[in-house]
């Protein structure tokens, strides 16, 4: 099935707008809108609370057939549009008093069920942790998600419509999980810059849908 391109025109139009009467917030959260023009949106996610501005990724929005498939997402140099490696995505670490997190792309929440009643969310794959890879996002309403071959059960069409995998959804969760928290970059001895250093910022827990 392909979308009639004048409908995903219609549809990137309508969430470019909802973006745009946001996008004051989005750009103090660190969010900005670089280049917008049909089928393609590039955005760029600046670390808001870091002294000096990070810019640990880009990421591309492709609306091409939206919304019979959903959107495709490619984290990028912002500057080139080069997708970019797993291993270029810099890993983030908090430090609680009962433990040390780590990971790329990734929100703490409040879990009773876990050691410490706090479990990390991550939404950045990458095959066999292969940092030549390039990664995925693995979050149901993106295309990378529906096309695993791990997610066959889980179709594009049991979404579609509920709010997930629209475009705002998407910018607020790369947010969330990749700059919004990060208050300096993380270095090892020489000097390398290896990754970025979170402010705990732990989701409080939702009750289920009833």
């Amino acid at each position: 099935m392909a979308t009639d391109p004048r409908v995903s025109r219609r549809k990137f139009d309508r969430e470019i707008a909802r973006f745009r009467a946001h996008e004051q917030r989005f750009r103090e959260q660190g969010v900005w809108m670089l280049a917008c023009e049909y089928p393609q949106v590039l955005l760029a996610f600046a670390a808001p609370m870091a002294p000096q501005v990070y810019v640990p990724f880009g990421a591309l929005v492709d609306f091409e057939d939206y919304d019979a498939r959903p959107l495709k997402v490619t984290l990028v140099h912002p500057c080139t549009r080069r997708p970019l490696k797993f291993g270029e995505i810099y890993q983030q670490t908090v430090v609680l008093p009962h433990a040390r997190y780590t990971g790329r792309l990734m929100r703490l929440r409040e879990d009773p069920t876990v050691m410490g009643g706090v479990a990390v969310d991550q939404i950045l794959q990458g095959y066999d942790n292969d940092l030549e890879s390039l990664p995925f996002l693995c979050i149901a309403g993106v295309r990378s998600y529906h096309d695993h071959p791990a997610h066959t059960g889980d179709s594009w069409w049991l979404h579609r419509g509920t709010g997930e995998g629209n475009f705002y959804t998407i910018v607020e969760l790369l947010g969330s999980h990749g700059s919004k928290n990060i208050i300096q970059p993380l270095l090892q001895s020489q000097m390398m810059h290896v990754g970025y250093v979170l402010q705990p910022d732990i989701e409080p827990q939702r009750a289920p849908p009833a």
